[in-house]
């Protein structure tokens, strides 16, 4: 057994400490779904120390415990490491040095990040067409991240379909042109049996009593989520003026 000096346990303490504290200290990107580890840089030191895998792989060891992803982070994670540790001893061409640690990362971390976030199934149909991909929803935006690479249409009950398709990462109806408020029962086909039919005129159809349309409601005649609808599109145009509709108005 070759002998191990105390200057190599020495650095290996250092190497160790170092790669958890800089992980630790920058969790905001380092963990999660989508992981940047500033620290698997020193992985390179391998090349100059090859003892300093032992080092690498503690301080990774270390710092996966504080993970917020899995339990499999600590396995699968310091597994990367080390195989990036001793893959980078045998390489020669210096400008390839990093080519171990991205690749280890890349596929075993990815995978296993995939296999938590994706659903079932389709992490297997996504590794074998178009590799593993994450688009977790962001906490700052509330908006998922692009990951569609082909466009398909997906059937939804009643008929029609949705178009899944690249560049859209939301669909804000809230956004579309808007009408006042005494035009929108108009909007709503299922409404027209109804109007006119009200106790009082100009009845907003939101609570009042003796509205037509809310009977309906109550009778089934009308669904429930379509009066939801309305009632949210009619809170947010009911104080809307007829001139912020015209040209060069805003709101």
């Amino acid at each position: 057994m070759k002998h191990i000096t105390s200057r190599q346990i020495a650095l290996n303490g250092l190497i160790a400490g170092l790669y958890a504290v800089v992980t630790i200290l920058t969790a905001s990107f380092a963990y999660g779904n989508i992981q940047f580890r500033l620290a698997e840089a020193l992985c390179l030191l391998v090349a100059l120390e090859p003892t300093l895998t032992v080092g690498l792989t503690l301080g990774c060891l270390i710092a996966n415990l504080f993970s917020t992803v899995s339990a499999l982070d600590i396995i699968v994670g310091t597994a990367a490491t080390l195989l990036a540790c001793l893959l980078t001893r045998y390489i020669k061409n210096t400008w390839l040095l990093p080519l171990p640690t991205i690749l280890c990362n890349m596929l075993m971390v990815g995978a296993m990040l995939s296999a938590l976030y994706m659903p079932a199934g389709e992490f297997w149909k996504g590794l074998a067409i178009f590799g593993a991909e994450v688009g977790a929803i962001s906490d700052r935006i509330g908006r998922g991240r692009h990951t569609t690479r082909h466009v398909e249409l997906h059937p939804i009950e009643g008929g029609g379909y949705i178009a899944d398709t690249p560049g859209f990462s939301s669909f804000e109806t809230e956004q579309m042109d808007l009408v006042l408020a005494r035009d929108l029962e108009y909007a709503f086909p299922e409404f027209a049996p109804y109007l006119g039919q009200c106790r009082f005129t100009g009845c907003a159809h939101v609570k009042e009593k003796g509205c037509a349309i809310l009977a309906a409601v109550e009778n089934g005649e009308i669904a429930k989520t379509r009066h939801e609808s309305y009632v949210k599109l009619y809170e947010s145009v009911k104080d809307l003026k007829e001139w912020e509709l015209t040209k060069g108005g805003t709101r």
